[in-house]
């Protein structure tokens, strides 16, 4: 199990690379949405999804850090939904 986890966390430069190789074809077309928690992400990760797709929407979810569901559950729910309504 422990080394799953550390696999895991050693293919983030394999991803890098990846990431880099499809940025180099497009941006994604499609609609993205980068939500992160008040006290945690918040709006620090927006930047990073703008960087790889055209269409990006970001949310932050109010007294939440990083475990939204657990935290927020009718927020996060509604920003999805919300996100899937106005994206059809």
């Amino acid at each position: 199990a422990l080394l799953a986890g550390f696999k895991y966390f050693a293919a983030v430069w394999d991803d890098s690379d990846h990431n880099r190789e499809s940025v180099a074809k497009g941006k994604l077309q499609m609609p993205v949405l980068q939500i992160g928690g008040e006290r945690a992400v918040g709006a620090y990760g927006l930047p990073s999804a703008q960087a790889l797709a055209r269409n990006v929407r970001g949310e932050v979810i109010k007294d939440a850090g990083h475990w939204l569901v657990e935290e927020q559950p009718d927020a996060f729910g509604n920003t999805l939904l919300g996100f899937f309504k106005d994206s059809i």
